[in-house]
């Protein structure tokens, strides 16, 4: 199971270093054309594409669609709780690009993109904060994306308001410490799926991923863990080997041993049938296995048999949703 991060995720070093450590959720994906399982899945993005602007005749808004997300290297989007217990997010984008040139210009599409994306009603703002500039809209929602600002020549930090991106220009700077040099979040990342190309990590050392555990808890009327009060982290990482075969891994990491394992193991082989049940209901193989660590409860899978997944997910089916929201795309 145990294999770290992959060379494309120890190569975001620059972007977990902009993340402040008080963050609760921290999600990573890569777009690696060497790695085969991800260069398949963007051969079939591609495909899909090139249909889609045949059957349709939009190249100019097939083109907008991979100038969206065509450009983007690494992405790295984290969760806080603000004073007032409201949720605000950032999302970090690394911007393709070998040569300064092809970076400046791939940058400035996609902060045409950003603005497109942010600005409301009114016109769009600037503020200076240690020499950097921040882009915001001064008429959005507190839950909404509404400001980016530009980090070195490559990377964009996108937020839910001006104070998140501060706090990321601080971190920056060395002001607050970066998630990166959290020991618990270093000790996680060496669970990491072998050959990982996305995770997700929460951190629940304070309790703060608890309460809004709660708040999800009673709006759906449900129990999604019974060990919350046990756990001071937990990591969903994962791997797509190739067109067939896909691998994941949660890990639970518990606060000391002696006081865990029933109700933890019971959380991961929630989790286990329910993966299970998605993936069988579309006719994908699936084995599981959950192991206990030391503090570290570890649920593995690996499902095969994805090749007609993808081509239902990348195929004509899955252009039914273009085909109804293709009006929408500006």
């Amino acid at each position: 199971m145990v294999g770290g991060l992959s060379r494309e995720a120890r190569g975001s070093e620059a972007l977990f270093n902009l993340v402040p450590d008080k963050a609760i959720i921290v999600a990573y994906a890569d777009k690696n054309k060497e790695d085969a399982g991800l260069s398949y899945l963007l051969r079939l993005w591609k495909d899909k594409l090139d249909r889609l602007q045949m059957e349709y005749g939009k190249r100019e808004k097939i083109e907008k669609i991979y100038n969206r997300f065509g450009h983007v290297e690494e992405v790295v989007g984290a969760v806080f709780i603000d004073q007032r217990g409201i949720l605000q997010h950032i999302v970090i984008v690394k911007i393709v690009g070998k040569r300064d040139g092809d970076r400046k210009e791939q940058l400035d599409i996609f902060q045409e993109n950003i603005k497109r994306l942010i600005k409301k009603k009114k016109e769009l703002q600037t503020l200076s904060f240690l020499e950097y500039k921040i882009i915001y809209s001064a008429d959005r929602y507190p839950s909404e994306l509404s400001a980016y600002v530009c980090i070195d020549n490559d990377i964009i930090v996108v937020g839910t308001n001006i104070d998140v991106l501060r706090e990321v220009i601080r971190v920056k700077q060395g002001e607050i410490d970066a998630l990166a040099r959290d020991k618990k979040f270093i000790d996680m990342r060496s669970k990491f799926i072998k050959g990982c190309d996305g995770f997700i990590y929460i951190d629940n050392e304070k309790g703060r991923f608890t309460e809004v555990l709660r708040k999800w808890e009673d709006k759906y009327h449900m129990t999604l863990l019974l060990s919350e009060g046990f756990l001071i982290a937990i990591d969903i990482s994962f791997d797509i080997v190739n067109e067939d075969i896909s691998k994941g891994s949660i890990v639970f990491v518990t606060r000391q041993q002696d006081a865990l394992f029933d109700d933890v193991q019971d959380d991961a082989r929630f989790f286990d049938e329910v993966i299970k049940r998605k993936f069988i209901a579309e006719g994908v193989k699936y084995s599981s296995k959950v192991t206990v660590e030391g503090r570290y409860v570890i649920l593995d899978f690996e499902i095969t048999g994805t090749e007609p997944l993808w081509a239902k997910v990348f195929g004509e089916e899955g252009e039914e949703i273009f085909k109804g929201n293709e009006n929408n795309i500006k």
